[in-house]
């Protein structure tokens, strides 16, 4: 079932306004609370670093430009979306 909700969700514009707007609320408690790994906060930061960064570049140019892969950070960014709408901080 995750692979189906993984083939058919998207990343649109709105999401990723909501999605910078939802961490950035978080204090580093809650950060710590929603992304227990440091590892995955690892992560989480740095693409949401280079959705601020680079705001009108394409999924895949982002992940390009910090070195992951277009899957990496696509599985990054719908599992971060989920555990912050998981934990009411959207």
């Amino acid at each position: 079932q995750s692979v189906l909700f993984f083939a058919v969700w998207r990343f649109s514009k709105a999401h990723r306004a909501r999605f910078l707007h939802a961490f950035r609320r978080l204090t580093a408690e809650q950060c710590v609370e929603v992304f227990p790994g440091q590892r995955e906060r690892w992560r989480v930061q740095r693409v949401v670093e280079a959705l601020e960064e680079f705001p009108l570049e394409s999924i895949r140019g982002m992940a390009q430009r910090i070195g992951m892969s277009k899957t990496r950070v696509y599985e990054t960014l719908r599992d971060a979306f989920s555990k912050l709408e998981d934990y009411g901080y959207d």
